[in-house]
This record gives structure tokens, C-alpha cells and sequence, in this order.
């Protein structure tokens, strides 16, 4: 398990974004899922609606869980295991070895403001 805290921009709606996640994770926020990552070739995107966080510099809690209950489909990364530079880990999907999981790419929050047209 992963774990950050972050902290909620006022007046703004957020967007948390993984640009790469490998694979099979829960997402977490402040102990709330609010989504899954099971494919390493994608960017997640999860909006972070204000119920959800709390007021406070450092108030939310995000964790990333790996979990084997999380069905991957097989979409991962052939050369990140088992060739002469990669070694093999202990990962498995489906009976066919993974390989490694965890956050490759970069983690972070958009704010943005929705304006109107006049």
C-alpha cells in the first residue's frame, strides 16, 4: 500500500489523475474507494467530489492498495519481468506471472473553476 495526504484547492473542482499505475489497485481517498486501476497502459482519472474531502492543509488521506482481487485482464507489461535486466518478483494474475505493481508515472491533482459563457 501507497499512502499521501493532500490537501483541497477552495472554490475549485479537483481531479486526481494517475498517469501510470501498475496494476490491479484500489484507489482510496480518506478511506472512501473511489476507483480501480487494473490496466498499466491507461491515465486514470477520478474526480474528487467536495462530500468527499475535507477542509485542511494535509486533511485527506490517499491510498493506493494492490490488491489480486482486482481482475487486470492480462494488460501488463511483458519486459518489466523475467528478461535478463528484470528479474522475476513474486506477482501473479490469473496464474500468469506479473511481474512487479506500483506507481511508475507521475500522481496529482487538477483544480480547475468551470466558468459560464455569456
Amino acid at each position: 500500500m501507497s499512502s499521501a495526504t493532500l490537501t483541497p484547492n477552495s472554490g475549485s473542482s479537483s481531479v486526481l489523475v494517475f498517469d501510470g499505475v501498475k496494476m490491479g489497485a484500489r484507489i482510496l481517498i480518506n478511506g472512501q474507494e473511489i476507483g480501480t486501476a487494473a490496466d498499466q497502459f491507461r491515465r486514470y482519472t477520478f474526480p474528487l467530489s467536495p462530500s468527499l474531502l475535507r477542509a485542511g492543509e494535509g486533511a485527506n488521506t490517499l491510498s493506493v492498495i494492490f490488491d489480486k482481487q482486482v481482475d487486470c485482464g492480462g494488460r501488463w507489461m511483458s519486459c518489466t519481468g523475467g528478461w535478463d535486466w528484470a528479474p522475476y518478483s513474486t506477482t501473479s494474475e490469473g496464474g500468469a506471472a506479473t511481474f512487479s505493481k506500483g506507481i511508475w508515472k507521475s500522481v496529482y491533482v487538477v483544480n480547475y473553476r468551470r466558468t459560464h459563457r455569456l
